[in-house]
């Protein structure tokens, strides 16, 4: 196998892995839809169901569109992956350095895929919960999740600085190992 069939049979169980992480969404989807348009009365006041719909379905929207996405555009997705001055055959070397870098691109989108679901039901819960509740109960949930919504922000970002810029990436990585090469092998 060559650079680019590694990489494009990467994005494919990639994308495969991001239909599976859409899967369980599934259930909660139907708890939520039967509640549709319902109202939770909490100690803060009435929680409209309706946002907490709309997140999950957007979660799994997108964990279906990027699987779908990744499995049929992963040859086009791994020609950007691969190095521009390399000729694409089968007789391309596949050197340590292309290696790492499908491998830093594959970790970035995997990044990628386990932040989306959670960024988008924290961005709806929080909407929802700001429309139902009073300032200390806001205020209380707002300082908490920031931790938690930086953390899955960051995590989103450097899952897209990965993927895309994998092969800068590698080359410091490479350089790296060169100046200590590992003992082991």
């Amino acid at each position: 196998m060559n650079q680019h069939q590694i990489a494009s049979l990467s994005l494919k169980l990639l994308g495969i892995y991001a239909i599976i992480e859409a899967i369980p969404l599934l259930r909660e989807l139907s708890q939520v839809f039967a509640w549709r348009g319902s109202t939770v009365q909490m100690e803060s006041g009435p929680f409209q169901t309706n946002l907490i719909l709309l997140g999950i379905l957007v979660s799994f929207s997108l964990l279906l569109f990027l699987g779908f996405f990744l499995i049929f555009f992963s040859n086009s997705l791994a020609k950007r992956m691969s190095s521009k001055n390399e000729v694409i055959s089968e007789s391309t070397e596949l050197t340590p350095k292309n290696i790492q870098s499908i491998a830093f691109s594959v970790v970035g989108l995997v990044m990628i895929v386990i932040a989306i679901p959670d960024l988008v039901q924290l961005a709806a819960n929080l909407e929802g919960l700001k429309s139902a509740g009073s300032e200390a109960i806001k205020k209380d949930i707002s300082i908490g999740t920031w931790v938690y919504s930086i953390g899955l922000a960051v995590q989103f970002i450097i899952g897209v600085l990965l993927f895309l810029g994998a092969r800068g990436l590698a080359s410091c990585w490479y350089f790296f190992q060169k100046l200590r090469p590992m003992k082991d092998l």
